[in-house]
């Protein structure tokens, strides 16, 4: 009775999976993936060598928050929110992404971000940017013959000075 049961059991597994390649062949939907409010194909590749691509592929999958699957357009997004983004790096991906959807800025763009007057470039540069609260300066210029969006960021020293006496 056992085996009978598990046979059953295998089976209807096996041709639900068959039915389900089946029906999504010619339906694909296209995914967009977006890293802490902003979108994959715009993450400055700094930020992608030195931050990102050292996150684990269990630590996305564990912290993937939101998925939207919009049957009209055949469109899954899923977002990803890493554990060291705060308030104010999540607030300006967010601004950034309005933008370029405000603007239908084209797929070439390219980001860029300055912190306190340098590139952001280095490790220790990405990780102030991550870790940014929402107590910075920002700007924002995109310059249209170059297709590129550069976000600056000013941000006084967050310790308090103190002079011993």
């Amino acid at each position: 009775m056992r085996h009978l049961f598990c046979i059953i059991t295998l089976l209807c597994v096996c041709i639900s999976i068959t039915k389900a390649q089946i029906y999504d062949e010619g339906y694909s939907y296209e995914t967009r993936l977006y890293y802490d409010n902003l979108d994959k194909e715009l993450i400055p590749k700094a930020f992608h060598e030195l931050y990102y691509s050292k996150i684990t592929k269990q630590a996305r999958k564990k912290n993937a928050i939101i998925c939207i699957k919009n049957t009209q357009s055949k469109l899954t997004v899923l977002y990803f929110q890493s554990k060291a983004a705060k308030d104010g790096y999540l607030f300006i991906n967010d601004y950034i992404m309005k933008q370029v959807d405000k603007h239908e800025w084209s797929d070439k763009l390219t980001l860029s971000y300055v912190y306190n007057g340098k590139d952001v470039c280095t490790k220790k540069d990405v990780m102030r940017v991550v870790r940014l609260k929402n107590n910075a300066d920002v700007s924002y210029h995109y310059d249209t013959k170059t297709e590129k969006l550069t976000v600056t960021i000013n941000q006084k020293s967050s310790r308090a000075h103190v002079v011993k006496e």
